[in-house]
């Protein structure tokens, strides 16, 4: 991976995971195991290789669920609505397009605090600050405090308060 900068390593998550459903616990433990194991990756290789993990809300069920509890929760979709096939893969293709949200960048220590990038706590989306996120109408050079409070995760749909400073 090292050899092929400009790569993505990408990992499937699960929203839900951390609520730790007493019926899929090893299943929950597995993708809350993954999350960690994602930003171990990313210190190790980043910023040649992107690291992101895409971490879906309800998609399927699994198999024997009882259909009136996956009605219930899908109604409770959330921000984004309910989570698809297509939204999970669309997740996925944002990340290895967008290839600049982990490059490394030069930074005076006068502005070593506001330019701090910030993780997404559900998704592990990186918002770097010299990139901004043009997409959604945050121009480079931003800083994460000065971004709207409507912001939303681009990858995952999680509000700013699902982000965390990383400390350079």
């Amino acid at each position: 991976l090292r050899a092929a900068p400009g790569g993505a390593l990408l990992f499937l998550g699960d929203a839900g995971a951390s609520r730790l459903w007493p019926g899929y616990l090893p299943y929950c433990l597995s993708k809350l195991a993954l999350a960690h194991q994602a930003a171990a990756w990313e210190k190790l290789l980043a910023p040649r290789i992107r690291v992101g993990v895409v971490k879906p809300g309800f998609v399927l069920p699994p198999p024997g669920f009882p259909e009136g509890e996956w009605r219930r929760l899908r109604a409770r979709g959330g921000i984004r609505g309910p989570d698809t096939p297509g939204k999970v893969a669309g997740a996925v293709l944002r990340i290895v397009r967008r290839g600049g949200y982990n490059l490394p960048h030069s930074r005076s220590p006068a502005r070593r605090d506001v330019m701090n990038k910030w993780r997404c706590v559900v998704c592990a989306y990186v918002y770097d600050p010299v990139v901004g996120d043009p997409e959604n109408g945050v121009e480079p050079g931003t800083p994460f405090r000065s971004i709207p409070d409507d912001w939303v995760c681009p990858l995952c749909g999680a509000g700013k308060d699902e982000f965390e400073e990383i400390r350079e």
